[in-house]
């Protein structure tokens, strides 16, 4: 096992967090730079820091950039993935865009997702579902 890696990794997601938290979307892209670099692409970095990435995205609203990382993963989603694109749906007044996300993903539910998608429907006017 690569402690060095997962200690990387670990680094960049509490300096992107830490970026996110005072609102320097700019900052936050370059520090994302180092390790789309080490892993030579962003396609290659660990599960862990590519849903950073689409958290980060999704929290200043760069959606098509969060999309692509999210579409990128397929088969590697994890219940993280989803649950970080349903809130960037839902915080950016996409719920309908949210619940196609969740709908798509059964096998990745938890409590989070779950929340997320009653908020999303809240937010769409469907209490019905």
């Amino acid at each position: 096992q690569d402690y060095s890696a997962e200690a990387n990794d670990v680094s960049h997601n509490l300096a992107i967090k830490a970026c996110m938290n005072i609102g320097d979307f700019e900052y936050g892209k370059s520090i994302i730079c180092d390790p789309i670099r080490a892993a030579k692409n962003a396609n290659t970095m660990s599960l862990f820091l590519q849903n950073t990435l689409i958290d980060f995205y999704g929290h200043f609203g760069a959606l098509d950039e969060a999309e692509k990382i999210y579409h990128n993963l397929s088969s590697q989603r994890d219940s993280f993935s989803v649950a970080n694109m349903l809130k960037m749906y839902v915080n950016h007044d996409a719920s309908h865009k949210a619940l196609e996300v969740y709908d798509a993903n059964v096998k990745s539910h938890n409590d989070v997702c779950h929340m997320l998608a009653l908020k999303a429907c809240i937010h769409s006017d469907q209490f019905e579902r």
